[in-house]
């Protein structure tokens, strides 16, 4: 059952095209973009605070080179 199907189908008061989101807009494609780069920035500058993985010491690093395999 569809709710509100006979007025659709007579009248098309129910129809309603999709929109495709400006450039510039509220809802856009910049306005998404720039959202998503500065989620990006945050996390790059929320990673110097507090570090995810500590960085690799000399001693490790020369040890991993001269391991074989």
């Amino acid at each position: 059952m569809v709710l509100g199907g006979q007025i659709f189908a007579k009248s098309l008061r129910g129809f309603r095209e999709g929109d495709f989101p400006g450039l510039l807009e509220k809802e856009g494609i910049v306005m998404a973009v720039l959202i998503f780069v500065l989620l990006l920035v945050f996390i790059a500058l929320f990673n110097r605070v507090l570090p995810v993985f500590e960085p690799p010491d000399e001693q490790d690093r020369a040890s991993a080179e001269n391991r074989p395999g």
